[in-house]
């Protein structure tokens, strides 16, 4: 499940936050330390980070021109990976133009569709068991 869609600039300065879940964060400090944690990764290791496991969430990191996109899934979720995948190109798709109002209620939905489609094959699993 896609608990949160955070839109980074290269200074670390938040340009926009989508959360759809609970995933509790102070927005400006997320935001000013994603890049922060992929400087230091690419110091350390020489590549960029793509991936934190916090708890009880998994954050993929992706990076787009002068953009971070930041999206938050619940460990559980098996389909994480993908689907941040699938917001990360819908994003890039669009983000060549800005990030305007349009991408932020295009990325929300399809967020929305990701989640109902796993929360469907839930509900559908429970019955079978």
């Amino acid at each position: 499940m896609v608990l949160g869609i955070y839109i980074v600039s290269d200074a670390g300065e938040l340009i926009q936050s989508l959360k759809l879940e609970t995933f509790d964060v102070n927005d400006t400090l997320f935001g000013g330390i994603v890049p922060a944690l992929d400087m230091f990764s690419s110091t350390v290791s020489g590549q960029s980070i793509k991936t934190i496991q916090l708890d009880e969430n998994l954050i993929f990191i992706h990076k787009y021109e002068k953009y971070y996109f930041v999206t938050v899934h619940s460990k559980d979720d098996s389909n994480a990976q993908k689907n941040s995948d699938i917001l990360f190109q819908t994003f890039c798709e669009s983000a060549k133009f800005g990030v305007t109002q349009k991408l932020i209620d295009e990325l929300e939905q399809v967020a929305g569709s990701l989640s109902s489609g796993w929360t469907k094959a839930e509900k559908w699993a429970r019955k079978l068991l």
